[in-house]
């Protein structure tokens, strides 16, 4: 009688064991294609395109930057960034600020 009880025990720590690893297979399965999902949806074109618009971009900017620099140095040109990046103003010149 001790046998079969203990073949019974056996048979059941067996069983569970056996159902423990079929849930687990099934769950990380499932998490699995949660994982290939989100891969799949994530769209690297977009994030091409947008740096390509960015390079672009530069690209002009370097353009406009170049055409600056070829531009002669003279008079107008002193004037004129004094003006813009320095905020200098010739003597004659009023400035009206407006409360924007």
């Amino acid at each position: 009688m001790r046998k079969f009880s203990e073949s019974i025990v056996i048979k059941a720590v067996v069983l569970l064991f056996s159902v423990f690893c079929i849930v687990t297979i099934i769950k990380l399965q499932f998490e699995n294609n949660e994982i290939q999902n989100e891969i799949g949806s994530y769209n690297v074109n977009n994030e091409v395109s947008g740096l390509k618009a960015e390079l672009e971009e530069k690209e002009k900017q370097v353009e406009e930057l170049e055409r600056e620099l070829a531009k002669p140095v003279d008079e107008d040109y002193v004037v004129r960034v004094a003006k813009e990046k320095l905020g200098l103003r010739l003597p004659p010149e009023i400035i009206f600020y407006n409360g924007d």
